[in-house]
Order: structure tokens, then C-alpha cells, then sequence
């Protein structure tokens, strides 16, 4: 055997290793809106923008803020919090920005965050307002809180259905 064909087998014993590690572990972003923690689901991009300028637009609904630019790009800002029926605590400067089929969904939060998720999910629904349930997903009681996977794709389409009326 070279030396060569022993270092990839190494390699690929630690990796195969760390992989089982990593599976077991299973950490996601999260972000909270009032006292409801969202997970993003998996396979979403996302990623935060600081403070940036949203440009309101004349004659629209209150659903949505503005645009903002990213990389040249323009991503609507929709007020999630209007649409939940939840108040903020304590609204970040910051700037969600979720890519879902090739095109934006923008929001403000209150507090971003990594969470760990366990394989156990609560299915405390019922804590949850209405307008909350119809986006949530699996549900998971983490340090005392429930956090659910947010159906981002029907906020979405929600959104626009009711900024066209």
C-alpha cells in the first residue's frame, strides 16, 4: 500500500468518525419574533444584513416595509410581525434574508441564534396563536421555549397574495 492510498484511508476513517459526531449533533439557525422561537428550515439559504437601508415603496400594503439590495439583487422586506400578529421585545437593526427559489423573503427579528436541535419534538401546537399555526412545522421544546420549523414557502406566498389585493 503507498503512502498515498494509507493517508486517504486515514482520512477517511477520521471523517467517517467526525460524520457520526456530527449527525447526532444537530445544529441549526434560528431567530426569534416576540417570545416565538422560528428554525429555518434546512436546505434554505439565509444569511443576516446588518442595518441595511430599506426603501419604502409609495401605495403598498403595510405587509411589506420596502426593498432592500443585496449584491445588486433586490429582496423585498415584509413585516412578519404584522402578518403573526406578534409584537417585537426587542427589534434588531438587522435584516433576515431567506433565498427560496431563487428569490428573496426579507425580515426583521429580534434575536438570532444556533440552536441544537434534539430528536424528540413536542407537539405543543396548541401554545401556539393561530396565524402561527398555519406556518409552523416540527415543533421543539429547547431550554424552556418552543421553536418550530417555519413553513417559509407559504409565508411567502401569503405574503405576496396579500400585497397584490
Amino acid at each position: 500500500m503507498s503512502e498515498h492510498q494509507l493517508l486517504n484511508n486515514s482520512v477517511h476513517t477520521n471523517l467517517a468518525e467526525n460524520q457520526v459526531e456530527i449527525e447526532a449533533l444537530n445544529f441549526r439557525y434560528g431567530f426569534t419574533v416576540g417570545q416565538y422561537g422560528f428554525i429555518i428550515p434546512e436546505g434554505i439559504e439565509s444569511e443576516v444584513i446588518n442595518t441595511p437601508k430599506v426603501y419604502p415603496i409609495p401605495n403598498t400594503s403595510s405587509l411589506m416595509s420596502g426593498l432592500i439590495s443585496i449584491r445588486g439583487l433586490f429582496s423585498p422586506v415584509f413585516a412578519i410581525d404584522q402578518l403573526l400578529g406578534i409584537q417585537f421585545i426587542n427589534r434588531s437593526p438587522s435584516i433576515i434574508v431567506l433565498k427560496l427559489n431563487g428569490s428573496f423573503m426579507a425580515f426583521h427579528y429580534d434575536k438570532a441564534t444556533s440552536l441544537e436541535l434534539h430528536s424528540h419534538s413536542s407537539t405543543e401546537s396548541g401554545l401556539l396563536p393561530e396565524p402561527l399555526k398555519r406556518f409552523a412545522g416540527t415543533i421543539y421544546k429547547i431550554d424552556h421555549g418552543l421553536w418550530f420549523e417555519f413553513d417559509f414557502k407559504t409565508c411567502m406566498d401569503q405574503m405576496t397574495i396579500s400585497i397584490a389585493h
